[in-house]
């Protein structure tokens, strides 16, 4: 998309499409790529280990709800207040919004829970990613 949106700049500047003007919008479009596909992981392994607040979360449900508790605080969410979900063999994702969610590791979970959790999810009409 980016080296579409170059290359028609490079026709409205010139007049024409150039192989110049193709190979400038490759090799800019190649080399963000690169480095967005570099700096992400970078980013996101520095912020794991910033994050001074790591602690053991405790996750409780029921049919209204979930408690998430820890040493800093507690949350209370009805079923209905979370965004969306998604769950994959390893983990349950629970949205708040489009960009936070909490992490459950299925693996803390006896077997069958993640059946549990996205029942009444589905139950209380919030919808899977």
């Amino acid at each position: 998309m980016f080296a579409i949106i170059l290359l028609g700049l490079s026709v409205f500047i010139d007049g024409s499409v150039s192989l110049r003007g193709v190979a400038t919008a490759l090799v800019i479009t190649l080399a963000l790529a690169a480095l967005i596909w570099w700096t992400i992981p970078m980013n996101a392994r520095r912020k794991y280990h910033q994050r001074k607040m790591w602690d053991e979360v405790h996750f409780n449900w029921d049919d209204r709800g979930v408690t998430l508790t820890s040493n800093h605080g507690s949350g209370n969410f009805a079923w209905d207040e979370f965004f969306t979900w998604a769950t994959d063999k390893r983990t349950v994702l629970l949205y708040l919004d489009p960009r936070l969610f909490y992490v459950l590791p299925l693996r803390a979970f006896p077997f069958g829970a993640s059946n549990d959790i996205v029942a009444a999810l589905a139950s209380a009409g919030v919808k899977p990613r």
